[in-house]
């Protein structure tokens, strides 16, 4: 129930902006009482009138014909809070997959890498009239192929349609969800079918065994777009 003070105050307050809008005869309180909608000629200005009964200070209200025809007006003065600091921008570990100029791009040392599939977008659409030949040599690449296993670290040379030639230096790991567990990749590309190098696959060296690499070995990814490409 509201107090018959409250009551007082409240129509002492509407008395006193009355008074100051008596040259707005058009005008109408909203609920709160805190605007003014005027439908007089005059009423695209602002004007000051005492605040509500609990407010205890003045407040700006606007007498309008139209609400989007009237300036911004901000009521209160706040100083801008200091900007804060721009982080840096996270590295994006698609570019340490990305091929520049045939060369292999390391990865940090004693860091955990998530192998991924070289992005299509980073990738730039090779173009077959000038991209370089190279010869591959099948049978080297099966016997290497025999002798690779999971947390190897190697070099691996690619020859895609699409992205043309590219080298990549990462971890082995296994195949994905829907793979044989003999199924090997590196950065996200197959290096086998089987006994077979992957059809995609040109060239591999062998950096270093497992356990002979500074290098973390990722753990095996069954995840589906985990799964490679290139088989």
């Amino acid at each position: 129930m509201i107090s018959l003070g409250a009551i007082s105050r409240n129509i002492m307050y509407r008395q006193d902006a009355a008074r100051s809008l008596a040259e707005h005869p058009g005008y109408g309180w909203n609920k709160a009482q805190t605007r003014i909608r005027c439908s007089g000629v005059a009423c695209a200005e602002v004007l000051d009138v005492p605040a509500g009964p609990d407010s205890g200070e003045d407040v700006i209200v606007y007498a309008r014909h139209q609400a989007d025809q009237l300036p911004d007006v901000e009521p209160t003065q706040v100083p801008d809070p200091e900007p804060e600091p721009t982080p840096e921008p996270a590295d994006d570990p698609e570019q340490d997959l990305k091929p520049e100029g045939g060369q292999a791009t390391p990865e940090p040392a004693g860091e955990e890498p998530m192998e991924q599939a070289l992005s299509e977008a980073a990738l730039a659409v090779a173009d077959p009239t000038t991209a370089p030949k190279i010869r591959r040599d099948t049978k080297a690449l099966t016997a290497t192929i025999e002798e690779i296993k999971k947390g190897d670290r190697v070099s691996a040379t690619f020859s895609h349609p699409r992205y043309g030639i590219f080298t990549v230096e990462g971890t082995v790991i296994k195949g994905g969800a829907g793979q044989d567990r003999n199924q090997l990749m590196v950065a996200g590309w197959h290096l086998n079918l089987n006994a077979r190098a992957a059809k995609h696959l040109h060239e591999l060296t062998i950096l270093a065994p497992a356990g002979k690499h500074e290098f973390a070995i990722p753990k095996p990814s069954e995840l589906t777009e985990h799964v490679g490409i290139g088989n």
